[in-house]
């Protein structure tokens, strides 16, 4: 276990002027199954490559009123009733720790799978929260400069949601439609040289 101490650290930027990170939410009831994305992702994450052990940092948020699910009613249905994103209109995960062995670090190119711990912010609670996440760092080259300059981290995780740890409704009327355990995955890319986009970033630290 690592703590979120970071030495000597580099600063991998998600935000995206064209919303290509994505956030997947799906709700697997006994009537219906419900299928979530949102694009409206940013964030930053603060970490050595060539050492993992040196410590982790940063936050990622996602805009709960950009929610799409197929239909304007599933739409409604999900921002409205079961995010209240009028009130809340923000989520956040803050990355506290990495579960890596001694002496990881991040190659090019390669895959590399581990488990992190931070808190999750949702419907104005906060609580802890578990996932399991693949990072593959990109060192600067002619292919990756075609999504983007820098060099590139590219972050998966997935995890499993209980809505009634985030007080979200769910009325008997609801439980066929509705899962009480959501499945949630992500997958967003950063930089070391994002662009002069003008799109709000969570921050937890002065630079």
């Amino acid at each position: 276990m690592i703590s979120c101490t970071v030495a000597s650290a580099t600063r991998f930027d998600f935000r995206d002027a064209i919303q290509r990170n994505v956030l997947v939410f799906s709700s697997d009831a006994s009537l219906e199954k419900i299928v979530g994305t949102n694009h409206a992702i940013t964030g930053w994450v603060e970490v050595d490559p060539e050492n993992l052990a040196a410590g982790v940092s940063g936050a990622i948020e996602a805009d709960m009123r950009a929610f799409q699910a197929g239909s304007e009613m599933l739409d409604e249905f999900v921002r409205d009733k079961m995010l209240n994103s009028s009130e809340f209109p923000y989520s956040a995960f803050t990355i506290k720790r990495l579960f890596v062995p001694t002496g990881s670090k991040l190659v090019d190119g390669v895959p590399l799978q581990f488990r992190a711990e931070g808190d999750l912010q949702l419907r104005g609670q906060s609580k802890p929260l578990a996932l399991r996440m693949k990072a593959t760092y990109f060192k600067e080259s002619e292919i990756t400069k075609q999504r983007g300059n820098g060099n590139l981290l590219k972050l998966s995780a997935t995890f499993e949601l209980d809505i009634l740890d985030f007080q979200v409704p769910w009325p008997d009327a609801w439980r066929n439609k509705i899962a009480r355990k959501i499945q949630v995955s992500a997958d967003l890319l950063g930089t070391t040289a994002p662009p002069p986009v003008k799109i709000p970033i969570l921050d937890t630290k002065k630079k």
